[in-house]
């Protein structure tokens, strides 16, 4: 039987237990055992607090100090879940905070709304169109009857009332229609997301069931590690499993993937275009787990891979985030949900990293200033700058290297000082560099600047012509497997004259971007053996036209 407990009463419980999370001592898990006793036993429905008692618990089933915990914290979750889902009142006021249950509405893309139609245990229906609804009818009046878009000449009437008289009230099927119209309309993805994103259509998703995976529980009976000394080049290739999966579990991650971003009115490339086929499971020790992901054909970049991950713990997500990898190099980012701060983020940032040594031999971690907070306020107000460094990242420039040694050396140096905005700030427009000292010398591939160098090569060569540059290197470079991107022509072009480009080691590397489109870690793996491809790459971002 529930008891009542005061407003009050429930938010001092909460914040106990808040506190005490962090302390694994037998008296604090007493305490933690005690206080989700009462909370699960008391009646409270207000939004802020049942919101704050879901990320309590999210921590508890992720970092647990015993069997006993664990299972208190996944009982008490079950049914605070199911005393949500029963109360209506309660589902509408926690709309649009991100918890399980509870529907979302936002603009998402076109390919993640054709994806959430077709999902089990999913609905996804029209909820409104703030873009412009007269192209919007014109595209939907393509599958009306003639005389049907003679009447529709003949009055002006607003976007609801005209979707309502054409194509019925079932919002559901609207979407479907939207979807369908612009698939059989508009040719390719890219395009048809601009179409769609014209509209700023509005979606509300409502969610039954949650994809889960086969998960390993760790019990934290030593507490949280919350720092690490390893070097992370060096550990035993045991430590990263490789887990099969089969199809269906491929579908399921993708999907939990997607899930866990859009509920923060977030979406990424890598998990609203991934290839399912392509997935790959990993597990680690202390219960931590990484799934990659790897994009459909069309929407893979010209020369790195941009592979996406989610990382979970004890079967939970607990951060997500994405590689872009060109040879022995991978530009990094890492988001940890904001219900997991403060536990094991430094072991959870390292493990991730050797996943990506262990499966495409990275020897260089690059992290770019919106990670840390240019043009990220939330970079610096977590202050992750100071992250990264005390991980071993440095700047690559010397000016903020020399900054960020000075500051962090001092020692007047406060915890406070350290965290300063202004100084946050400064450090923000760094490149972090940490590199393996396997390498022999430092990688580091401009990306920016090899696009430039290209840019300014089809204007002065081609007057801007795509088509005609690509026409005449297809011709210059003989028949090649299609598709090869035109970036690795043009490449190859801007070189020419100045290094000798082999005629078949040059057709050998097209046949494997040709590949890429099939097996993209398979590449990325082949694509670093190529070392006349990135002396090339070298030569073309140390170009005049590529720094300016």
């Amino acid at each position: 039987m529930r008891t009542i407990a005061s407003k009050k009463g429930i938010k001092n419980w909460l914040q106990q237990l808040h506190g005490q999370k962090f302390d694994y001592g037998s008296q604090s898990q007493q305490a933690i055992s005690d206080l989700l006793h009462h909370l699960t036993a008391s009646s409270f429905s207000d939004p802020a607090l049942v919101k704050s008692f879901f990320e309590e618990l999210l921590f508890l089933k992720v970092y647990p100090a015993s069997e006993n915990i664990y299972q208190q914290a996944v009982s008490a979750y079950s049914g605070l879940l199911n005393r949500v889902q029963k109360n209506n009142s309660l589902l509408k006021e926690l709309a649009n905070t991100g918890l399980p249950v509870t529907t979302i509405t936002g603009c998402f893309s076109y390919y993640l709304n054709k994806k959430l139609l077709t999902q089990k245990g999913i609905r996804v229906f029209l909820d409104d169109v703030g873009g412009d609804t007269d192209a919007l009818m014109q595209l939907l009046g393509k599958g009306l009857t003639d005389i049907e878009q003679e009447m529709l000449s003949e009055e002006k009437l607003s976007w609801k009332k005209w979707l309502a008289l054409f194509w019925g009230n079932d919002k559901h099927r609207q979407l479907e229609l939207i979807i369908h119209q612009i698939e059989r309309s508009v040719k390719g993805i890219t395009e048809r997301e601009a179409v769609f994103a014209s509209f700023k259509i509005y979606t509300c998703i409502e969610q039954e069931s949650f994809p889960e995976i086969n998960k390993q529980l760790f019990i934290h009976a030593d507490g949280l590690q919350k720092h690490s000394a390893e070097n992370i080049f060096k550990f035993s290739k045991k430590l990263i499993r490789p887990v099969p999966v089969s199809h269906s579990e491929k579908e399921t991650l993708v999907q939990l993937a997607q899930q866990t971003i859009y509920r923060l009115f977030k979406e990424t490339d890598p998990f609203t275009y991934a290839d399912p086929d392509q997935t790959v499971y990993l597990e680690a020790d202390r219960g931590i787990s990484v799934a990659l992901f790897f994009m459909e054909s069309e929407k893979q970049l010209a020369l790195e891979c941009y592979c996406g991950y989610l990382l979970l713990k004890n079967g939970v997500p607990v951060g997500y985030g994405g590689g872009w990898i060109l040879g022995h190099q991978c530009r990094f980012g890492l988001n940890i949900l904001p219900a997991f701060r403060g536990g094991e983020s430094a072991l959870l940032m390292i493990r991730l990293m050797q996943v990506f040594i262990h499966q495409f031999q990275i020897r260089s971690f690059l992290i770019e200033p919106f990670q840390i907070g240019k043009g990220n306020e939330e970079g610096i107000q977590s202050a992750a700058f100071w992250f990264y460094y005390k991980m071993g990242f440095r700047p690559m420039q010397p000016d903020l290297k020399k900054l960020a040694a000075s500051a962090f050396e001092d020692k007047r140096s406060t915890p406070d000082s350290l965290r300063s905005a202004a100084l946050l700030k400064k450090l923000s427009g760094s490149i972090m560099q940490l590199q393996s000292t396997a390498a022999r010398q430092q990688i580091f591939y401009d990306i920016n600047a090899i696009s430039n160098a290209i840019s300014h090569h089809i204007g002065n060569k081609y007057g801007f012509n795509r088509e005609l540059a690509q026409k005449k290197l297809l011709k210059k470079y003989g028949p090649v497997k299609q598709p090869v991107p035109l970036s690795v022509l043009l490449i190859a072009d801007m070189l020419h004259e100045h290094t000798v480009v082999d005629p078949s080691a040059f057709k050998t590397l097209l046949d494997l971007f040709h590949k890429k489109t099939k097996d993209e870690k398979k590449f990325v793996i082949l694509l670093a053996k190529q070392r006349l491809f990135f002396s090339w790459l070298k030569l073309l971002q140390q170009h005049p036209m590529g720094r300016s």
